[in-house]
């Protein structure tokens, strides 16, 4: 968390390449209350690879939400992704929280591709009983300086009061462990599959302990339609969204299960690149979120691919709200879009 403050309802604000993403929550006894709700899409090429290009645009997309939800001047926290984003796990030598406090800014320099000086940065301790392997486990978090300022200005721009601004892959993990919990006895996989990218996430005794990007995900499915067929990027992305009320063409199922699989392939790739490196449990299931799940196979397609079982999860599993104003259809239908905002929402109450 790179700043952060504390309000009883909090707005999670999840800007990607495609789609702005707001919720307001509230905490209530035994889990969290829906306060509101929304999404809407975003002008191309307003974002590309986390960085946002046009902070007006975006702002203008955000404020609508803003005022049709009726936050104005509510706390609210977002999270950065992309290029700009290190999440890495390494260890050191054992040494006290003070020394390490000096030392981490020396050892991150090691791993983050920027100026040390140009981020934000953080770490987290991972292995409680250190002091037995000889080595302190830790990851660290870091975010360029310019890409947390530009998120934090759209909020500002929009009418929100930016509270906090974390990384995506973090927000992703508290939603999943808010909502089912995690295990000290198995790994688990959460697998965000977004517009521009798929965020994986390994879980471990209730720390994310391994982040990675891949390009496997929506509009990469849709361009792969729109070569194959000869048709527009328009024309693939109603293709492929067809597949949500079964009206999908054959010849565009055989390019998605095609293209999932290489989704699937990555994943496994991931997989053994963290069981060979930092992995300390098996690996229990994989969970997936995001406006990926929709498309046809994918869920069987990682399965089939990784050997794991695969879930779809709800974000708003233990998100309780007024049917009269938000209904149970219309809430299951968007759900799978908001694994992040979710997720922000809950490190926001938590502040």
């Amino acid at each position: 968390m790179f700043f952060a403050g504390t309000q009883k309802k909090v707005v999670g604000v999840d800007i990607g390449s495609s789609s702005v993403k707001l919720i307001g929550l509230s905490r209530v006894k035994g889990g969290y209350h829906l306060e509101s709700i929304g999404i809407a899409p975003v002008p191309k090429d307003c974002i590309v690879d986390g960085e946002i290009y046009n902070i007006g645009g975006i702002s203008n997309v955000l404020r609508e939400l803003v005022n049709a939800s009726k936050v104005k001047g509510a706390s609210a926290f977002t999270g950065v992704f992309g290029s700009g984003v290190v999440v890495k796990r390494i260890k050191v030598p054992i040494m006290p929280k003070e020394e390490l406090e000096h030392h981490i800014k020396w050892e991150a320099e090691q791993y983050v591709p920027f100026n040390i000086d140009e981020v934000n940065l953080d770490y987290d301790v991972i292995t409680p009983n250190y002091k037995k392997s000889g080595k302190m486990d830790l990851v660290i978090a870091a975010a360029k300086k310019d890409l947390v300022s530009s998120y934090s200005a759209v909020l500002y721009d929009s009418g929100l009061v930016a509270e906090g601004i974390d990384i995506g892959s973090f927000a992703l993990y508290d939603m999943y462990k808010e909502n089912y919990g995690s295990t000290k006895e198995e790994a688990n996989i959460l697998i965000d599959i977004g517009a521009s990218r798929s965020l994986i996430n390994v879980i471990e005794k209730n720390r994310c302990v391994f982040v990675k990007e891949i390009e496997y995900a929506g509009e990469y499915f849709t361009q792969k339609i729109q070569e194959q067929l000869g048709i527009t990027f328009e024309e693939g992305e109603a293709l492929k969204v067809s597949s949500e009320d079964g009206t999908l063409p054959p010849e565009v199922e055989k390019i998605l299960i095609s293209e999932v699989k290489k989704l699937a392939v990555e994943v496994r790739k991931s997989l053994d690149l963290y069981l060979a490196t930092a992995s300390e449990l098996p690996v229990g299931d994989i969970s997936v979120v995001g406006g990926g799940v929709k498309l046809v196979g994918v869920t069987k397609v990682i399965e089939s691919v990784t050997g794991i079982p695969v879930e779809i999860v709800n974000p708003m599993r233990n998100v309780a709200f007024n049917e009269k104003i938000f209904p149970t259809s219309y809430l299951s239908h968007i759900a799978p879009f908001f694994g992040v905002s979710v997720g922000l929402a809950i490190r926001g109450l938590r502040y």
